[in-house]
C-alpha cells in the first residue's frame, strides 16, 4: 500500500500535462520545522535528498501525485530525519498537492500559449529594425533645430497646430530677443537713443498673439527703430557677452513679411524659431528597412538629469556642440564659456559606462556663425592653447575637431565603439540632407546577412578588395577577422578530418585576406579623413555561422562514416 493511498497514481486520470510549476520549493510552506529541515538538507549538500524532496514540487509533463509520492518515498528512504518531518506534515502536503492537481491544460489555453509567443515574436522582430538615437549636448546648440531638419528632409508635415503656434512663437521671438538686448545693454553700459526711449515700453509691454490674431501693427515701427538703433546694434554686436539670441538677424532682415495679415510661417522661418526644449520628446522617421527614434532632450543644466530616462536601449548619440560658442556664454550661467561646457558634457559621456558601445555621431554645429565671427573674434582669447593665426576659420574648425577627438579617444578603452565628426550648419536644409544622409549608416542596424553562396565565396576570395554592395565600417572588418581567427584555432585543437582540414585552409585564406584589406582601409582611407564611412562589405555573420554549421556536419558525418 502507498504510504499516501489517497494518491494512488494506479487509477486512471487526466494524461494531459500540468502547465503549472512550483519553483519556491519547500520553503512556501508554512511550517517551520519542514523549512528548516529543507534548509539543512540544502546547506549539509545532500544531493539525494534535496533533488527528491524538490521532485514533488517541480512536475512539467506527468501528474503531480506521482512525483509528490515517490519524492516522499525516497526522501523516507534517504533521510529518517527528513522523512519523519514530511509524514508528520501530510496533510498539509497533501493539500497543496491536491490544489495543484485542478490545473488542466485545455486547448483555449494552448490556443492563448501559442498566440502569446506569436505576438512576442513578431515584437522582437520589430525591436530589431528600431534605432533609438539620443540628441545631447549643451543649450543652444541647434538639438532641436536638427529635429526639425529631420521632419522636413523625410517630409513629415507639421500640422495646423504646430504652425499655428510657430507663428505666435516668431512674433514672440522679436519682442522676447528685444527685451534680452535691452536687458544686456545695462550690463554693457550702453543706452538707447533719445528718439527711442519712448518704445521700451512697448516692448516690455509685448503681449502672447491669439489663436489666428495677425502680428499687431502698432509694434511695427517700435521693432524697426530699435532694431536700427546704434545702442542696440553695438549690443547685438556684442551678443556673445550676454547669450543673446542669434536668430534676431534672420527675422528682422523681413519684418514687413512678418506683418502681413496673411503671414504664415515658411519651412526656413520654423527652423530659425528658438524656443527652450523642456523634457524629453521623441519624433519617429522610417529609414528604409528600419525605425530611427529621435529623442530631443533638454540642453540647460536644469535639465540633463532627465538624461539618464534615454539610456535605457540606445543605438547611437548625436551630439551637438556650438562652433560659435567658443566666446560665448551660456543662457543659464553667464561666467561659463559655452564651448568648455559642451567639452566638459561630451568627456562625462564618452566616459560614461551606459555608452561604452555606442556609437557616437558629433556634429560641430553653427559653422556659418563660426565663419563670420571668427575675423574679429581671436580664438586664442578663450583658449590660450590655439596655435593657428588670428581669424584663420580652417585652423580653427580643425583645432576644436583635435579638442573633441583627443577625448573620444581618450576615453576609447573599448575599440568597438565608433566616433564620428561633422561640421555643420543646421539651418542649412541641403547640407543637413547631406550629412544625415552619410551618418544613417552608423544609425542602422546590421542587415541580416544574404545565404552563404559560392558566388559570394567566389566574390570575396577573387579580389583583396571587397565588393561595394554593403557599407561597412573596417572596424567591423576588423572583428570579423577576430571571430575568423577563434575558428581556425578551433579547427587546430580538434581531431582533423578531411573535409574539415579543406574548411580550415579556406577559413585561414580568407583570414589573411581580410587582414590585408582592413590595412589598407585602416591606411588608405578611415585616417585620411575619419568623418567619411568607408565602403567595405563583408559577409561578416553568415560566413563564420556557415561555416560553424559545416563543421558539425562534418563532425557528425565523419561520426557516422566511422
Amino acid at each position: 500500500m502507498p504510504l499516501l493511498n489517497e494518491f494512488d497514481t494506479s487509477k486512471n486520470r487526466d494524461p494531459k500535462p500540468k502547465i503549472f510549476r512550483m519553483t519556491a520549493g519547500l520553503s512556501t510552506l508554512k511550517n517551520p520545522s519542514l523549512r528548516k529541515s529543507y534548509k539543512r538538507s540544502k546547506e549539509a549538500d545532500d544531493d539525494d535528498t534535496f533533488d527528491t524532496v524538490r521532485m514533488g514540487f517541480a512536475y512539467k509533463e506527468e501528474s503531480c501525485e506521482q512525483h509528490f509520492d515517490e519524492a516522499v518515498r525516497t526522501s523516507l528512504c534517504a533521510d529518517t530525519k527528513t522523512g519523519s518531518i514530511l509524514r508528520k506534515n501530510a496533510s498539509e502536503l497533501r493539500s497543496v498537492v491536491s490544489t495543484l492537481s485542478r490545473f488542466e491544460v485545455t486547448d483555449a489555453d494552448t490556443a492563448l500559449h501559442r498566440r502569446a509567443e506569436k505576438e512576442l515574436k513578431a515584437a522582437k522582430a520589430k525591436m530589431a529594425t528600431q534605432v533609438k538615437v539620443l540628441l545631447l549636448g549643451s543649450g543652444d546648440s541647434g538639438k532641436s533645430t536638427v529635429l526639425k531638419q529631420m521632419r522636413l528632409i523625410h517630409k513629415i508635415p507639421f500640422s495646423p497646430q504646430e504652425i499655428e503656434s510657430y507663428r505666435q512663437l516668431t512674433f514672440d521671438n522679436l519682442t522676447g530677443g528685444l527685451r534680452c538686448i535691452l536687458d544686456a545693454m545695462d550690463d554693457m553700459d550702453l543706452k538707447v537713443s533719445e528718439d527711442n526711449i519712448e518704445y521700451i515700453d512697448v516692448i516690455d509691454s509685448a503681449r502672447y498673439l491669439r489663436d489666428g490674431e495677425p502680428f499687431p501693427m502698432e509694434y511695427f515701427k517700435p521693432l524697426k527703430a530699435l532694431w536700427h538703433d546704434p545702442g542696440i546694434h553695438t549690443a547685438w554686436q556684442r551678443g556673445n557677452e550676454a547669450a543673446l539670441p542669434e536668430n534676431l538677424d534672420y527675422f528682422f532682415s523681413d519684418l514687413e513679411r512678418l506683418f502681413d495679415p496673411q503671414y504664415q510661417p515658411t519651412d526656413q522661418d520654423i527652423i530659425q524659431c528658438r524656443v527652450r526644449t523642456t523634457g524629453i520628446k521623441e519624433t519617429v522617421f522610417c529609414l528604409r528597412d528600419h525605425e530611427l527614434t529621435m529623442v530631443d532632450v533638454g540642453g540647460q543644466k536644469s535639465e540633463r538629469r532627465k538624461w539618464i530616462h534615454c539610456f535605457q536601449d540606445v543605438t547611437s548619440i548625436l551630439f551637438l556642440a556650438s562652433l560659435s560658442g567658443y566666446d560665448q556664454c551660456l543662457v543659464e550661467d553667464k561666467d561659463a564659456n559655452q564651448m568648455q561646457d559642451a567639452m566638459t558634457i561630451w568627456d562625462s559621456i564618452c566616459h560614461s559606462q551606459w555608452f561604452k558601445r555606442t556609437s557616437i555621431i558629433l556634429f560641430l554645429n553653427k559653422n556659418d556663425l563660426f565663419e563670420k565671427k571668427i575675423p574679429h573674434s581671436d580664438i586664442k582669447t578663450f583658449f590660450p592653447d590655439f596655435d593657428g593665426d588670428a581669424g584663420d576659420v580652417r585652423a580653427g574648425r580643425d583645432y576644436f575637431k583635435r579638442r573633441f577627438s583627443k577625448l573620444a579617444t581618450k576615453a576609447r578603452r573599448h575599440r568597438e565603439r565608433e566616433v564620428y565628426i561633422h561640421i555643420t550648419t543646421a539651418t542649412d536644409t541641403v547640407m543637413i540632407r547631406v550629412v544625415m544622409a552619410a551618418v544613417e549608416v552608423p544609425f542602422s542596424p546590421i542587415p541580416s546577412p544574404p545565404p552563404l553562396s559560392s558566388s559570394s565565396i567566389l566574390n570575396l576570395v577573387r579580389s583583396p578588395f571587397l565588393p561595394f554592395s554593403v557599407l561597412y565600417h573596417p572596424l567591423r572588418v576588423r572583428r570579423f577577422c577576430e571571430r575568423q581567427r577563434r575558428v581556425v584555432r578551433l579547427f587546430l585543437v580538434q581531431d582533423l578530418t578531411f573535409p574539415s582540414l579543406i574548411l580550415a585552409l579556406f577559413c585561414l585564406v580568407t583570414y589573411a585576406l581580410l587582414c590585408f584589406n582592413y590595412y589598407i582601409s585602416i591606411r588608405f582611407m578611415y585616417y585620411r579623413d575619419p568623418t567619411t564611412i568607408t565602403t567595405l562589405t563583408v559577409y561578416v555573420n553568415s560566413i563564420v555561422t556557415q561555416d560553424k554549421k559545416n563543421v558539425r556536419k562534418m563532425s557528425s558525418s565523419s561520426g557516422e562514416n566511422e
